[in-house]
């Protein structure tokens, strides 16, 4: 599963309605036809498509350039020579962001340079900085990276917590190092509070009625940006009968 991490840590991705531009300002329908040749499988969150969850696929973001310009302009982000600008804790910031990637991922960094240029319709100024792994492994523990461009596997029993509660915030240490955690640093009580419900709950409609309830609350803050699933492949000897 890919994904953009944002670090709320930051002055300006602390304000929702930057990361909601940003979410509607990528259009991911574009990045799986002309870069991913449709190898890709779209998703909002870490649940495999497929899965008894499936059913919210319907309820994907929709790419919508003009959406994310009007967020922009309420939040007080104005245009001065082409660039957009806001007054953050008495300081005039301009809306220029980097986007972290690891250098080694070609096809990674194909995308990234794409929504670069996608958001900078929007007005928003995105460098894509590709460095080695472990520079970028690096920036995120000590919280100096503005998005990073990641991806991780999914579990099969759907669980979005290592991503979402606030129980993540600190890695988590296995016998092969450190596992998947709460990278953006997102803390919400009522999404803690539905995933304790969801993994108590036995009924699978009420489970689903809440995993609802509680999308609808991560839609709205976007600690992260869904992308996609890569597809898995077989490769076979065409004399395979």
């Amino acid at each position: 599963f890919e994904f953009l991490a944002f670090n709320l840590y930051n002055p300006i991705l602390s304000d929702k309605a930057v990361r909601q531009a940003i979410a509607y300002g990528i259009d991911r329908e574009n990045l799986m036809k002309e870069l991913l040749y449709g190898k890709v499988v779209l998703s909002d969150l870490p649940i495999i498509p497929g899965s008894w969850l499936n059913c919210l696929d319907s309820t994907l973001r929709p790419f919508d350039s003009e959406k994310a310009k009007k967020l922009l302009d309420e939040s007080g982000w104005r245009k001065v020579d082409s660039k957009l600008y806001k007054s953050i804790n008495g300081r005039r910031v301009l809306l220029e962001l980097d986007l972290l990637v690891n250098d080694d991922n070609e096809i990674r960094t194909k995308v990234a340079d794409r929504i670069s240029e996608q958001l900078r319709e929007i007005g928003i100024v995105l460098n894509v900085k590709a460095v080695p792994w472990e520079e970028v492994m690096s920036l995120i523990k000590s919280h100096k990276y503005d998005i990073a461009f990641l991806g991780c596997r999914i579990p099969s029993i759907p669980d979005i917590s290592y991503l979402y509660s606030d129980s993540y915030l600190e890695p988590i240490m296995t016998e092969g190092g450190e596992n998947a955690r709460n990278i953006a640093g997102y803390n919400n009580t009522d999404v803690a509070r539905y995933i304790d419900q969801i993994f108590t709950e036995t009924d699978k409609d009420r489970q689903k009625a809440l995993f609802f309830n509680m999308k609808q609350i991560i839609d709205n803050d976007i600690p992260y940006v869904g992308m996609y699933f890569y597809n898995n492949a077989v490769i076979y000897n065409k004399r395979v009968r």
